[in-house]
């Protein structure tokens, strides 16, 4: 039994905690991420979610795959209409829909207000760093904890009495958002098949109460198979799917646009010795690149010709027109 001194620590505890992540949450936007969907929430709304290119990464092998289109283009529209107030505000909506959804599946599991509390305030503390970033996994998040605490227990005597048709279109709706908005939406498919998977079993042992029942199997079942073809419903099919079995193999190593942030050699680059500036335009003392169209005459090469364009170093001369360091 617990206390009513209990309760209450529990409650206020619960309550310093989750108030300071609201705060932190609603804090001006610093997750790096939270750029680059804006960014491509630009490209989707202008070209849709098939792009021919990435539009920020001049050197990648092709677009990035769609996985957060829909959240991208969702953040980019409240951007763009309502500012970045807006995004903080959606942002700490966010963060709250979420604990709200973990303190009430946790009192429905748990039937005392002091474990509840406890329970979710843990739950703030440990995924603060995930819900300090205005990201999509956010709604991952709140579509997990939802369908842990209102699909996965449907059927049972806290089910409230829900038809179970409604409960599986509702099923499918859900996942078929979810594959649009993270890529992390085949948890979705993973806890039903979970669920089933453990009800399964249970009746397989000869288990019978009112939350093992065969109408639940037939349910979660039946709500699995259509909330996985409602995930193909995305613009690259079966593709995301796919991925947790090619991740590592098949995925291009960052190592492939490393170069996109590298700083670029300009002083090291292969070119004529240092040499001052003929043409008219060029200040004496500086490194210019010259074309045919506005350099004359042209200049000497470094294997002493003449002719095309002509490229001067890239380093300040000496006075005396020789470089004050080894050639380039």
């Amino acid at each position: 039994m617990i206390s009513r001194r209990a309760t209450w620590v529990g409650c206020t505890a619960c309550s310093i905690v989750v108030g300071a992540l609201l705060v932190s949450a609603g804090q001006p936007l610093f997750a790096e991420d939270t750029w680059w969907h804006l960014a491509m929430g630009r490209a989707y709304l202008a070209q849709g979610p098939w792009l021919e290119v990435d539009p920020l990464l001049f050197t990648a092998q092709g677009p990035p795959a769609p996985a957060s289109w829909l959240a991208a283009l969702f953040l980019h529209v409240v951007e763009s209409w309502a500012g970045f107030h807006a995004l903080r505000l959606l942002h700490v909506t966010l963060v709250a829909g979420i604990l709200y959804a973990a303190a009430r599946a946790l009192l429905r599991a748990s039937g005392s207000l002091a474990f509840a509390s406890a329970g979710t305030a843990m739950f703030a503390a440990m995924s603060g760093y995930r819900l300090f970033q205005l990201r999509p996994e956010l709604l991952t998040l709140l579509f997990s904890i939802w369908l842990v605490s209102r699909i996965v227990d449907t059927g049972s005597e806290s089910d409230g009495g829900r038809a179970p048709g409604r409960t599986i279109a509702w099923t499918a709706v859900l996942l078929c958002f979810w594959a649009n908005v993270h890529a992390a939406f085949l948890l979705g498919p993973i806890l039903l098949a979970t669920a089933a998977a453990g009800l399964a079993l249970a009746l397989g042992v000869g288990e019978r109460s009112s939350e093992c029942h065969p109408d639940r199997l037939k349910i979660l079942v039946a709500a699995l198979a259509l909330g996985l073809l409602a995930t193909l419903v995305n613009p690259t099919g079966a593709s995301p799917h796919l991925l947790y079995f090619v991740a590592g193999e098949e995925t291009p190593a960052l190592g492939g646009i490393r170069d996109e942030w590298a700083r670029f050699p300009l002083w090291d680059l292969p070119g004529p010795t240092c040499l001052r500036a003929r043409s008219a335009g060029a200040q004496p003392g500086y490194s210019f690149w010259l074309f045919p169209s506005l350099s004359s005459p042209p200049c000497e090469s470094a294997h002493g010709g003449t002719g095309g364009p002509a490229r001067l170093s890239t380093r300040r001369c000496s006075p005396s027109g020789r470089p004050p360091w080894p050639r380039c």
